[in-house]
């Protein structure tokens, strides 16, 4: 399959004349609890030919490039590096773990961009995030009944225990929901780890979709987590004038 994303890439590059300088794997197979029928989702950071940042009639786009292909086997989304880099000053979670991922398909990760943002991150955004997907997956698919998936409870349990590690670590949680499982077993409850890796499990060799049971004790757990308030985490914003170095090489590089 890298093969065929390594090809789309450079699709992608020939049709919408930019370069991509890095593209990834996200969601459930990056997070370590995917199905044998999951999409990939496939991440990307590009920066457009260099008149389009210096012009004088220049209006830096936050150009987003969407494609599906394989009748969405293969899910492909990438931001322009100036949106990319303005979600990483926000410490937005989501870019942030597209800067984690170990599922590397193309070109490379700006190390020194990295080392920025995971030494001047911001853990109220992180801890915010994580509990926003928690609750969202919770309330959306499970309380509702709408659609109750071992993949949503796994959404629902990795935002709660991210967001916990956050709260009482200020650290960046382990990419794979198993290695936060292990590493900071202390945060849940004993019954629940072996719960949780006893569906990741199970969840690997089932299918995407598979519709089970309410499991009342994750239930409660989720509920009484949503009630706590989490604000003794620091907010804050990584300098402009750090990212916006970093953002000049990158594209005088490119």
């Amino acid at each position: 399959m890298k093969g065929k994303i390594i090809e789309y890439c450079r699709q992608i590059e020939e049709e919408e004349n930019v370069t991509i300088l890095f593209a990834i794997e996200s969601g459930s197979r990056l997070w370590g609890f995917s199905s044998k029928d999951s999409d990939y989702d496939v991440r990307f950071v590009f920066i457009q030919p260099l008149e389009k940042y210096i012009s004088i009639d220049a209006k830096v786009s936050e150009k987003v490039i969407s494609r599906t292909f394989e009748g969405k086997l293969i899910d492909m989304s990438g931001f322009d590096i100036i949106k990319f880099c303005r979600l990483l000053q926000k410490s937005n979670p989501s870019v942030i773990e597209w800067l984690q991922s170990d599922i590397i398909y193309y070109g490379e990760k700006p190390k020194r961009l990295m080392g920025l943002v995971f030494s001047e991150f911001s853990p109220k955004s992180l801890f915010y995030h994580y509990r926003s997907m928690c609750q969202q997956n919770y309330e959306k698919y499970i309380l509702s009944g709408n659609l109750v998936t071992y993949k949503k409870y796994l959404y629902s349990m990795r935002g709660l225990l991210n967001a916990q590690i956050v709260q009482h670590t200020h650290t960046i949680p382990p990419i794979k929901f198993g290695d936060a499982l292990d590493t900071y077993p202390h945060l849940l409850p004993q019954h629940i780890v072996r719960k949780l890796k006893e569906i990741i499990n199970i969840k690997k060799t089932g299918e995407e979709k598979n519709i089970i049971p309410h499991h009342q004790v994750f239930d409660s757990f989720i509920e009484h987590f949503l009630q706590e308030e989490g604000n003794d985490t620091p907010q804050k914003l990584i300098a402009p004038e750090k990212i916006n170095k970093e953002v000049k090489d990158i594209i005088l590089k490119g």
